[in-house]
């Protein structure tokens, strides 16, 4: 931030510059903006429900490599050298279609996740304060 007055960076500082970019001091008279101007509840929503969202897609992949590594047995090898085997107690296919629907159900939640950050974007966009986020 070119107006930053800020002359000694600390830890903390860096870790909020590291979330949002702005030390604490700029972060501060950034909010104090947002809330004066009546826009603190779309800017909060929108900074929770874009971390929901990384989260939730990072959840997902996750989900979708589950779902092509599924296997009937499992073989874990422990710190002595013993194998230990473990089989699913459901079949392949209940599995897969298990892990398919909360997939299915992660993708619509996101989805409307999206479209509740979009709305709270465009109502900070007609102020003029997109440029905050």
């Amino acid at each position: 931030n070119s107006e930053c007055k800020s002359i000694k960076k600390t830890q903390k500082d860096i870790k909020v510059i590291q979330q949002n970019g702005f030390c604490i001091n700029c972060t501060i008279d950034r909010e104090h903006d947002i809330r004066t101007a009546g826009l603190w509840k779309e800017y909060e929503n929108y900074k929770v429900w874009t971390r929901m969202i990384v989260y939730g897609k990072q959840k997902l992949e996750e989900l979708k490599h589950s779902l092509t590594e599924v296997r009937e047995e499992y073989e874990y090898v422990n710190e002595d050298g013993t194998v230990e085997k473990w089989k699913l107690p459901k079949s392949i296919d209940e599995v897969k279609a298990e892990i398919q629907e909360m997939i299915d159900i992660g993708t619509k939640e996101i989805e409307e996740l999206e479209a509740n950050r979009l709305s709270a974007f465009d109502e900070l966009r007609e102020k003029n304060y997109e440029h905050y986020l």
